[in-house]
């Protein structure tokens, strides 16, 4: 009986014991264990309403990727890439002179795309790449034998001028220029090469993808029309506009919107699925310069005032305040440059 008492005793003190180092453990070691791991998650995500961003005041062609957790400039003619979080830069690295060069975000992902222009005695071609910012690594886009290729171009002295990515698939839309001023876009696919479009015009301006369709819808610069290829052909798109109309965007939902022109402003925007072939429309208060109107998620559209500093969602009627000179925005920003250097301002919308 003694010795049961005693084996009874023992085990209620080693239970005791324990509970006590679980508790020690669940209360301070994991607690700290799992605060370590919430600020580094602080780290990639900042906080703050208005960051400092370390872009040199002669930096050029600013664009933020799509997270906006990146942006892109050149300095000097070299691409930079830096991540806006902890304003650490790195450079591209490129094998020949920067105008060979064409440089653009993916659509979704913080991924640049890189088109790299090789001359020929006959057509010049064009080579991809893919630089992932998030790793700081350039790599050869790739086929489906894991073989990097060059595609041509439809004819000599050519520039690549925009590329636009059907992200349903992997096309990519190539538009390019020779010295003369006629433009080309040819439908690019990573494993089977490269196919000129039988778009039969020479002054082609803004042009964007259906991505269900995979078509291109595509401004003429000369007649101020639209058009959509359907097929092989190439077809006139209707606005009930009362004036000439220029092509501003297609959204994820395939949405197209174009912008009725007075004295080369946007006056409204028209938008259409093409599914429902009715157009809507929206009325602008102002005449807007077509550079100074951003769409982000369907039908979240946002128009940039740089005298009174501040962007407008013209769904919403919000307004969001920013300092310095505009550079550039996304869904989740504004970049902006003052005398003292670049900020970036989220998009955390105000009541008007």
């Amino acid at each position: 009986m003694i010795k049961l008492r005693k084996i009874l005793v023992w085990i209620i003190i080693s239970l005791t014991i324990q509970t006590s180092i679980l508790f020690y453990l669940n209360k301070f070691y994991l607690a700290e264990e799992y605060k370590i791991t919430f600020i580094q998650e602080e780290k990639e995500v900042y906080k703050e309403a208005v960051k400092e961003v370390n872009i040199p005041k002669t930096g050029k062609n600013i664009k933020l990727s799509p997270s906006g957790k990146y942006a892109y400039y050149l300095l000097e003619n070299i691409p930079h890439i830096i991540n806006l979080a902890d304003n650490k830069d790195n450079l591209v690295n490129l094998e020949y002179d920067i105008n060979n060069y064409f440089f653009k975000w993916h659509d979704f992902d913080d991924k640049l795309i890189i088109t790299e222009r090789i001359k020929s005695k006959k057509n010049d071609e064009i080579k991809l790449y893919i630089y992932d910012a998030k790793d700081n690594k350039k790599q050869e886009a790739l086929d489906y034998n894991n073989v990097s290729r060059f595609y041509k171009l439809p004819g000599k002295n050519m520039n690549v001028r925009d590329i636009r990515l059907n992200t349903l698939n992997t096309i990519i839309y190539v538009k390019s220029e020779k010295e003369n001023g006629s433009t080309y876009i040819d439908r690019l696919d990573i494993s089977d090469g490269m196919i000129e479009l039988p778009i039969k015009n020479i002054n082609i301006g803004n042009f964007f993808v259906l991505k269900e369709k995979d078509e291109v819808v595509f401004e003429d610069r000369s007649n101020k029309n639209i058009y959509i290829t359907n097929k092989g052909k190439t077809e006139e798109i209707k606005i009930s506009a009362e004036s000439k109309s220029i092509l501003l965007n297609i959204d994820k939902d395939d949405n197209i919107y174009v912008g009725e022109i007075e004295n080369n402003m946007v006056k409204a925007i028209f938008y259409n699925n093409q599914n429902d072939g009715e157009w809507k429309k929206i009325e602008l208060t102002e005449l807007i310069g077509k550079d100074s109107i951003y769409f982000f998620n369907p039908k979240e559209i946002y128009t940039v005032d740089s005298i009174e500093n501040t962007v407008t969602n013209i769904t919403t009627g919000k307004k969001k305040s920013f300092e310095g000179t505009f550079l550039d925005m996304n869904s989740s920003g504004i970049l902006s440059s003052k005398s003292e250097g670049s900020i970036f301002t989220k998009v955390k919308e105000e009541e008007k």
